[in-house]
């Protein structure tokens, strides 16, 4: 029902949405259907205002006020109102609506111009004797209200070139009316000079105009379709619908006691605890829940998926800026970078299910037999990068040979009826934190380490040449054409 009141091309734009998407536009297209709703409603109550300035017949509402709107301010709001009917959120505006926008720009422009050069008023004089009118002295267009149209005209004029710039004028131009509408409700008289007629028409002018702005990036937080956009949202309804209410209960039950200002002043001290009270524990609960996003999303940026160990990016991440861990250890870092052999294999025989549960079940042999505070990370693929912290060359020798046991001992890989062993290649290198090499190339020199114990046949250590110019428990001679 609602999405019949949207301009076409916004339904088709929701049709075509992706699956899940159309939450997000679900606030915008609410906010463009009350605007629909809010154009056909702001003309027909203008033509009543108007029709009211032009007999002095005025609405029941306003007859205790005794304080009825010029026919300028009439002729004024009647081109707005003409305007915004014509157009939408998303069409560009034609020279007609321009046209009447200019219309109700250059009247109280012309009052101004009275105001400050023509103490006869001529053109508010030839106005009433227009339409056969005889107001009194004191009804006339204020300055207050002029400038109040000038902005929401120069708001919808501007509003296809700078539409900030047009979003603080339109939200000028309800300024004082807004206040004088208050006035009103609170029982304190007038206020701005504005008739309180005037001030609800150009109020409901100044909203229908201000929900043209929907889709600027400047309101995205107000109409976004996340939770903290209903708190927002939440948060401007509750004050402005309870500001406009505490006045009506103050002017009904207090209307002319002496204790008023009190009551009201205690009113609007506990509506705003209340406001607190309620609004409070909601803000929390979005900020909560965008904060444990934020851990998770960064969890998940850290943690490989499949074996649930560090990333490359993690590394790099406490290569920066955990040096007082790893990289200014004055007793160095040892560096082993291990591959699965043949692992193209298992992929190609078993599948990619077996080549996963493969790389799982090394991660977990893995982790199972290093210390507590050696990082552990998959490099990429079929590799795995070990940062012994403390830990020098020898160490760090021994404890690559027994992971490469562990592994060979422990993970398997079925191809039909035969059962082959999973075993590893492993480079070792060290960094020193007053070593000729960076962490960064230590961890390259490793890799070149690797590489060798490929070549020269697999299942085996193999120091960085620069390290030392020996070989670790040699296994599985085997050679192969180009490591795997």
């Amino acid at each position: 029902m609602a999405l019949t009141l949207l301009p076409k091309a916004f339904q088709r734009t929701r049709k075509v949405a992706p699956t899940g998407a159309t939450g997000d536009f679900t606030p915008v297209l609410y906010a463009i259907g009350i605007r629909r709703v809010l154009t056909v409603f702001c003309l027909m109550f203008t033509i009543v205002y108007f029709e009211t300035a032009v007999t002095n017949n005025w609405l029941y509402v306003f007859e205790e006020f005794r304080n009825a709107p010029h026919i300028l301010s009439a002729i004024s709001a009647l081109f707005y109102a003409i305007a915004l009917f014509g157009g939408g959120v998303f069409k560009r505006q034609s020279r007609v609506r321009r046209m009447f926008f200019c219309f109700a720009l250059a009247v109280p422009l012309l009052r101004i111009a009275e105001m400050a050069f023509f103490p006869s008023e001529p053109l508010s004089r030839f106005a009433e004797q227009l339409f056969g009118l005889e107001q009194a002295d004191d009804v006339y267009m204020s300055l207050s209200t002029c400038l109040s149209f000038v902005c929401l005209s120069l708001g919808a004029l501007l509003r296809q070139q700078w539409s900030f710039v047009a979003y603080v004028l339109t939200l000028m131009g309800t300024f004082v009316p807004s206040i004088s509408l208050i006035a009103y409700v609170y029982n304190t008289g007038a206020a701005g000079g504005v008739a309180i007629s005037t001030a609800v028409v150009i109020n409901l002018l100044g909203l229908t105009q201000l929900l043209v702005f929907v889709r600027a990036p400047f309101l995205r937080h107000i109409f976004a379709g996340s939770e903290w956009g209903n708190f927002v949202r939440r948060q401007l309804a509750f004050v402005s619908v309870g500001v406009l209410i505490l006045g009506a209960v103050t002017r009904i039950f207090f209307p002319t006691s002496s204790h008023a200002p009190e009551v009201l002043t205690a009113g609007t001290v506990w509506f705003f605890v209340l406001f607190v009270l309620i609004t409070g524990p909601r803000y929390e609960r979005t900020d909560h829940a965008r904060r444990m996003l934020e851990r998770e999303l960064e969890r998940q940026a850290r943690i490989d998926p499949l074996t649930g160990l560090l990333n490359r990016r993690a590394v790099r991440s406490l290569v920066q800026s955990d040096r007082d861990r790893c990289g200014e250890a004055p007793e160095g870092v040892g560096i082993i970078l291990a591959d699965i052999d043949h692992f193209k294999r298992v992929n190609d025989t078993a599948g990619h299910e077996a080549g996963d549960a493969v790389l799982c079940n090394v991660a977990k042999v893995l982790r199972a037999n290093v210390r507590g505070a050696d990082i552990l990370a998959r490099w990429g693929g079929e590799e795995f990068l070990l940062l012994l912290p403390g830990a020098d060359l020898h160490q760090t020798v021994k404890i690559a040979e027994a992971l490469r046991t562990a592994v060979e001992t422990s993970v398997v890989w079925t191809e039909g009826d035969k059962v082959h062993p999973i075993t590893l290649s492993l480079g070792v290198s060290m960094f020193a934190s007053d070593g000729a090499h960076s962490l960064e190339q230590a961890i390259q020199m490793a890799d070149t380490a690797l590489y060798a114990a490929k070549e020269h046949g697999r299942n085996r250590v193999e120091e960085n040449a620069d390290e030392a110019e020996r070989l670790i428990a040699p296994h599985d001679m085997t050679s192969a054409a180009r490591p795997v």
